[in-house]
């Protein structure tokens, strides 16, 4: 949490390697509880807090996505969604929210019987 505070290339480093970071909350004591988010914010470290805010979506797309994906193999596109989900899990690792879309567009597709075969162009 102390980083969060001042130091963006650590954050997007912890958050890279943990992407619940971002959601994360630490007990400074007697319920004094601080996010992230809360930690950049009131110190006015804009630049850390939009990445934060950014990077809480994600992760709770990247969730929607995973959860989409066994319905793409009971379609019997096991194929197809082992394809995407290595995608995501790059995606994810280099924190790339266009990419992030583009899995969760494709699972929409199948979702709706439409066009089964992944693409990340």
């Amino acid at each position: 949490m102390v980083v969060a505070h001042f130091n963006l290339a650590r954050v997007k480093e912890l958050v890279g390697r943990h992407a619940t970071l971002a959601k994360a909350a630490w007990d400074w004591g007697f319920g004094d509880w601080e996010t992230a988010l809360g930690a950049a914010s009131h110190v006015g470290n804009r630049d850390i807090a939009e990445l934060l805010l950014r990077l809480r979506r994600p992760g709770e797309a990247a969730d929607v996505c995973r959860g989409l994906v066994p319905r793409a193999e009971e379609t019997g596109l096991a194929r197809e969604a082992a394809r995407a989900l290595a995608y995501l899990s790059e995606a994810e690792r280099e924190l790339d929210l266009a990419r992030l879309g583009q899995v969760r567009q494709f699972l929409r597709r199948i979702e709706r019987g439409e066009n089964p075969v992944w693409s990340a162009a």
